[in-house]
């Protein structure tokens, strides 16, 4: 049987409320909003910040953290300007995201490709305990490999390239006359007290001992000024390059100096004794390089004219002592030594932890046998696996490595 219906609109039941209108509902909201807003807006203007605070800043920044404007800029969040007017007082530029990938790669056109804002690595309002400057390896992840079994190999190994300290040596003939080990490694390579890389090699201190000279001085401030000068004469071109290269250099550090102490945007300049350290190493190396140019130039841009053959001559007996050890071009000049010249050159190595479970031999196998100064004495990234990552030993980015290269005058 079929149900009874009411024809028509069915009356309003007992209890029944309609609802508001959309543009009444909308009012509600925008009157609720504006009381909290205003509730909070009251409250940060009278100290109370905690409701609308993401949390409180590290113990370093702990002073500035009632002081939002110090590091957030109104519309445009974090400036990395910020960061640094307090962190590179000097103005060294040391901690932009551009210092980073020159310093890995040497190439300005990758190095001005982008950039990276300071709080994208660095996070803030963890707490105090929270340190903002330790990042983890996500953040390095996001650019680079994600864990340390994925690390490619060292570059030097990868392409084996040695070292090219300009000087000969011989590994092998050393240890044969004073032993193996690494009582007999520190005879001549000194622990630091920073317990990273050794001290760099010096002939006063570490070779004269052994070697006697015949008489003839290291050198010797006229050997050199001569040697110099029939340079100047038999290879004017290779003359005009090395001195165009100190020239440059110099011109850089000179800039670089020049930008020591400038404001950053928006803050006042740093005061002078937070510059003063990096000043300091800018005007020394400066000196070095202009030693080093007059000892090039001789104080002059000419050579004194004289027979090429006659000169030529003279160089070979000036330099003989010295080719003992040093490795001349044709036209008689020296490679520049670079002792103790790190391989690794983008790793925070530090050997003095290293040293405490392990003799030299561990990770340099191949050291009694080197006949050339030239022998790559780095086995590879594996031998780094060997111990971490794999005995509970930390594998950490920032083991070995920092974003931030450090400061190189």
């Amino acid at each position: 049987m079929a149900r009874e219906v009411t024809w028509g609109t069915p009356s309003k039941s007992k209890g029944y409320v309609m609802p508001a209108s959309r543009a009444g509902l909308l009012l509600i909201a925008a009157i609720a909003g504006a009381l909290i807003a205003g509730g909070l807006l009251a409250a940060h203007a009278v100290g109370v910040r905690s409701s609308v605070s993401p949390g409180l800043v590290s113990s370093g920044h702990a002073p500035i953290g009632e002081r939002c404007s110090e590091c957030h800029a109104e519309q445009r969040g974090v400036e990395s300007g910020r960061c640094q007017r307090c962190h590179d007082p000097a103005g060294a530029m040391n901690l932009s995201h551009t210092a980073h990938v020159f310093a890995g790669s040497s190439s300005s056109e990758r190095a001005l490709a982008g950039d990276v804002s300071c709080d994208r690595c660095h996070g803030e309002h963890k707490g105090r305990a929270a340190g903002a400057a330790r990042v983890g390896r996500f953040e390095c992840a996001q650019c680079h490999f994600a864990s340390f079994a994925a690390h490619p190999e060292f570059k030097a190994v990868r392409e084996r390239a040695g070292e090219a300290p300009g000087i000969r040596f011989d590994h092998a003939q050393h240890l044969a006359a004073i032993g193996t080990g690494t009582a007999s490694c520190t005879e001549c390579h000194e622990p630091p007290a920073d317990g990273r890389d050794f001290a760099p090699i010096a002939f006063d201190r570490h070779c004269a001992s052994c070697h006697e000279l015949s008489g003839v001085v290291h050198r010797d401030p006229k050997v050199l000024a001569a040697w110099h000068a029939a340079r100047r004469q038999l290879d004017p071109a290779g003359f005009a390059a090395e001195r165009a290269g100190l020239l440059e250099r110099r011109a850089r550090l000179q800039t670089r100096l020049a930008r020591i102490g400038q404001p950053a945007s928006g803050a006042a300049a740093p005061p002078p004794a937070l510059t003063l350290g990096a000043r300091k190493q800018l005007e020394a190396a400066v000196d070095d390089l202009d030693g080093q140019i007059r000892q090039v130039t001789g104080g002059g841009e000419t050579a004194p004219a004289g027979d090429p053959e006659r000169v030529r001559q003279g160089l070979q007996a000036l330099n003989e002592p010295c080719r003992a050890c040093h490795v001349p071009d044709a036209a008689g000049a020296f490679v520049r030594v670079k002792a103790a010249r790190r391989v690794l050159a983008r790793a925070e190595f530090a050997h003095a932890p290293h040293l405490l479970y392990a003799d030299c031999a561990s990770c340099h196998p191949k050291l009694a046998q080197s006949a050339s100064a030239n022998d790559l004495h780095v086995e590879g990234i594996a031998s780094c696996r060997s111990c971490h990552g794999a005995s509970g030993v930390s594998d950490d980015c920032q083991e070995c490595h920092r974003y931030h290269p450090r400061a190189a005058w």
